[in-house]
């Protein structure tokens, strides 16, 4: 996302995710195949520098020639929507909203199915059945199917920091020792 009109750009790739959403729920369409297409999407619009980055965003380039490619690239490799979708943002100059349209979208479809997003820090690399033990009790906790980003953050010392909506839960040892810092600094010695 580009810095100048940050929110600006941000609110209007939510309106373009949330009006494909709307549009795809309507149609009945599979919205599971439209997230992993919206993956491939984002791939390769994503990366700063890429070709068709460039060339999208070239200035020098017709809009006609712009739509020929996007169609042409687009056409029976993804559902009509996305080519819909490109084709009006290169109409109307807003390809740089494509990357923030397609990661929106994709939260919308996750949160539509009940999945949201959590962020778990540990110490030390979890190995997957430790990951699955955890997934399921933060699962259990938030009553909530979650999609967990793992992190490595040696400051934590042990125990796990997680972070869950406007939620922390914080079991570190970090934590626990900031709070009896805390608690120890607030008795006053007579």
């Amino acid at each position: 996302m580009r810095k100048s009109g940050a929110r600006y750009h941000r609110q209007a790739a939510f309106n373009y995710a949330e009006a494909l959403f709307r549009l795809a729920k309507r149609r009945g369409m599979d919205l599971a195949a439209l997230v992993e297409q919206a993956g491939v999407l984002r791939q390769a619009v994503s990366r700063e520098g890429s070709k068709l980055r460039r060339f999208l965003d070239g200035p020098q380039i017709p809009t006609q020639a712009k739509l020929h490619l996007v169609r042409r690239a687009l056409h029976g490799r993804v559902e009509e929507l996305f080519v819909n979708l490109f084709s009006m943002l290169v109409e109307r100059d807003r390809t740089v909203l494509s990357d923030d349209i397609l990661e929106i979208f994709s939260d919308m479809v996750a949160s539509d199915q009940g999945i949201h997003y959590g962020q778990v820090a540990t110490a030390v690399e979890l190995d997957e059945p430790q990951k699955g033990r955890l997934r399921t009790v933060l699962e259990r906790f938030t009553r909530s199917r979650l999609r967990i980003a793992w992190m490595v953050a040696p400051e934590v010392l042990g125990g796990v920091v997680f972070q869950y909506k406007d939620i922390l839960v914080d079991f570190s040892v970090h934590g626990r020792l900031e709070a009896l810092r805390h608690r120890l600094q607030a008795v006053k010695v007579v």
